[in-house]
């Protein structure tokens, strides 16, 4: 949890376990008939360290970004086993926007709506999908109920480690319906008429 990266990341534990796992790749010849390989996947590689410094120099390191929305449009309507042109381009859209182009919330919004009745699937005489659809109120949805699924428990983790005063200007800034300053929220969570000045 992000709580863990507050509390012991000083300690580097992960960095430490890649140390100590690389010391069984060392004694192995690169181009032996029994390739010794190890994969990290890790949200923030550190750049300085000898397993990442090897990786980059080898060519190995790979960085991965959310996908582009004419990519997820595809992969979205691979997930649904039909074909891009009959999936309504409105349920694209929302989901693309709820999952931020990542593969893994791509998947799981999909799921969901499907669990949740939100998408319709109109078969023909041959049982292939000929049209995907959404009930037409997906504005409705409640997506803080999907604390379950990556997206939404990540997310909500990160929320409940956030600092007291962080948490405090996220929850005032959450409150304007448009643009605010740093004054504004100073003026909304402490009140002068309490002899708060200063935030």
């Amino acid at each position: 949890t992000n709580l863990f990266v507050r509390t012991l990341e000083c300690f580097k534990p992960f960095w430490n376990v890649v140390t100590t796992l690389s010391k069984v790749t060392e004694g192995c010849p690169e181009n032996s008939d029994k390739p010794v390989v190890m994969a990290l996947l890790v949200k923030h590689a550190e750049k300085n360290h000898p397993v990442v410094l090897r990786a980059l120099h080898n060519t190995w390191f790979v960085e991965m970004h959310e996908l582009p929305e004419a990519i997820a449009r595809e992969y979205i309507a691979k997930y649904l086993q039909a074909p891009l042109s009959v999936v309504s381009p409105e349920l694209l859209k929302f989901i693309y926007k709820v999952s931020v182009g990542v593969p893994l919330y791509i998947r799981e919004c999909v799921d969901q709506l499907f669990k949740n009745n939100y998408i319709i699937l109109g078969r023909g005489p041959g049982g292939q999908i000929e049209s995907v659809t959404d009930t037409g109120d997906l504005d409705s949805i409640n997506i803080a109920s999907w604390g379950q699924t990556a997206m939404v428990g990540n997310t909500t983790c990160e929320l409940e480690s956030l600092a007291p005063l962080q948490a405090a200007v996220l929850k005032m800034a959450t409150c304007f319906t448009g643009p605010f300053t740093l004054p504004d929220l100073a003026s909304s969570s402490c009140s002068s008429w309490a002899g708060a000045t200063h935030f």
